[in-house]
């Protein structure tokens, strides 16, 4: 009997796994003349899996650059993520994470050069 239920409840897990939804979200957020544009590009398989994280820059006339982690939240969104412009070449990007604390990306970017990496933890 006791492994009736057990391979019920294993059964019962896999199909509720199976019918979520990946998530995905893909959205971009720049200062007001648009030389310097962010996107963030995200996804999950299930809720209980972290998010897949690229967080990407367009500078003046560079090339791409990206940085590319994982992220505990149940949500990400527009919402959710904040862009602190300081100025046309500066913003601090903050995601949320589950335990409360957040992450810190910054961006400094100029027309000859840009840098794109993680901050802090609060």
């Amino acid at each position: 009997m006791k492994n009736i239920f057990s391979l019920s409840f294993v059964i019962s897990f896999l199909f509720f796994l199976s019918s979520c939804k990946p998530q995905h979200i893909n959205f971009s957020n720049n200062y007001k003349e648009g030389k310097v544009i962010i996107t963030v590009d995200a996804s999950k398989i299930s809720p209980l899996d972290p998010w897949a994280v690229d967080l990407s820059a367009k500078v003046y006339g560079f090339e791409k650059g990206s940085l590319h982690f994982e992220q505990q939240a149940k949500t990400l969104s527009e919402t959710t993520i904040k862009f602190d412009w300081k100025d046309e070449n500066t913003c601090i990007i903050s995601f949320p994470d589950d335990d409360g604390s957040i992450r810190k990306f910054q961006l400094i970017a100029s027309a000859k050069q840009f840098y794109l990496a993680e901050l802090s933890a609060e």
